[in-house]
C-alpha cells in the first residue's frame, strides 16, 4: 500500500457488513494450520460477530468463508481486464498471465456488482449475502485458456476435480458428521486430496477425517 488512502485498511478490506459496507476492522486469530499441501486460518471479530474460515489449497485455489450475523459482502478487487458470468462461475482474464475463476458455493448471493477503478486499471466483484445463507467462495487461477474445475455438492461440502488433482473440501459455520462410502469426516474444516502417489487427509479442525481405511483422528 503506497500514497494518501491507501494506507487507510478499510479501503482493502474484502468483507464488509451491511448496504453501507462497515468496515469489520481487526480480529484475531483463532485457529491455523500449515501443510505442504494446504494451509487453514480462522479469524474471529468480537463486535460484531463474524468468523472468516480460509483453506489455501496450494498451486490450485483458495476457499474462504464468512459467517456473520445480517448481510455482508464479499469484496475482491481483481487484477483483470473484465469480469463475466460464464454458468457456476466468474471468468476475469488476467493481465499478470493467469486467469482467476470464482466460484460461488452454496447459496446463490442476493446482489453481486461488478465495477472499475479507473485510476488503479482494476476490476471489483462484490457479492452479497444476507443473513444465514452459506457464503462460500473459490477462488481458482489458470493459464489462459486452461479448463476449470468441475465442483459437485457432497454431504456438506464438496468434491472438486481440476487439471491433476481431485479434493474432498469441507469448510463449514458449525461442526458436521458425514460418513459416505470410503469416505468419512467430523469436524468444521478440512481436505483430502487425491491424485498423487497416496491420498493426503488434512483435519484442520475437527476431531476425524477417513479415506479408504486411512484415518487421522484428533
Amino acid at each position: 500500500m503506497d500514497g494518501d488512502e491507501n494506507f487507510v485498511p478499510a479501503r482493502h478490506a474484502t468483507i464488509t457488513l451491511g448496504p453501507e459496507h462497515k468496515y469489520v476492522g481487526n480480529g484475531k486469530i483463532e485457529r491455523h494450520f500449515l501443510h505442504p499441501a494446504a494451509d487453514y486460518c480462522r479469524g474471529v471479530f468480537a463486535e460484531p460477530k463474524l468468523a472468516r474460515s480460509i483453506i489455501f489449497a496450494k498451486n490450485h485455489y483458495f476457499a474462504i468463508r464468512d459467517d456473520a450475523e445480517g448481510e455482508s459482502n464479499f469484496v475482491l478487487p481483481l487484477l483483470a481486464h473484465k469480469v463475466e458470468r460464464r454458468g457456476d462461475h466468474f471468468f476475469c482474464p488476467g493481465r499478470l498471465g493467469l486467469d482467476v475463476l470464482i466460484y460461488p458455493l452454496g447459496k446463490e448471493p442476493a446482489k453481486t456488482e461488478v465495477s472499475t477503478d479507473p485510476l488503479l486499471n482494476q476490476q471489483k466483484l462484490v457479492m452479497t449475502r444476507k443473513d444465514g445463507d452459506d457464503h462460500l467462495n473459490l477462488i481458482y487461477w489458470t493459464e489462459p485458456s486452461g479448463k476449470g474445475l468441475v465442483i459437485e455438492p457432497f454431504g456438506p461440502g464438496y468434491h472438486i476435480k481440476g487439471p491433476g488433482f481431485e479434493d474432498y473440501l469441507f469448510l463449514t459455520a458449525e461442526p458436521v458428521k458425514l460418513r459416505e462410502g470410503q469416505l468419512a469426516f467430523e469436524g468444521r474444516a478440512g481436505l483430502i486430496r487425491l491424485g498423487g502417489p497416496k491420498p493426503q487427509l488434512l483435519l484442520f479442525d475437527g476431531t476425524r477425517i477417513e479415506w479408504a481405511g486411512k484415518t487421522v483422528t484428533r
